[in-house]
């Protein structure tokens, strides 16, 4: 099978994949934060999760710098989930 002059090479194909994982991952990882630890309603924790997901460079960025503080945020959710009794 032949390819046509306009095919996109391997690395094209691999480079997009990894850049669309990367932007999911970013995306539903800031979703949840934003609905979880901040409570935003589910509209606007779908746009941060689309921005965040379109800018991930400056999302890993900012998350290396804030590593302990949201981990230690989402320490105190789980443990406050944990407390309050199921309704």
């Amino acid at each position: 099978m032949e390819l046509s002059p306009l095919s996109p090479s391997l690395g094209e194909v691999l480079l997009t994949t990894a850049n669309w994982v990367v932007f999911l991952v970013v995306a539903v990882a800031s979703y949840r934060r934003s609905r979880c630890l901040s409570g935003y309603p589910v509209w606007k924790s779908v746009v941060i999760g689309v921005v965040a997901g379109a800018w991930w460079p400056l999302w890993l960025i900012v998350w290396c710098v804030n590593r302990d503080r949201i981990a230690w945020e989402w320490r105190e959710y789980r443990r406050e989930r944990t407390l309050t009794p199921a309704a």
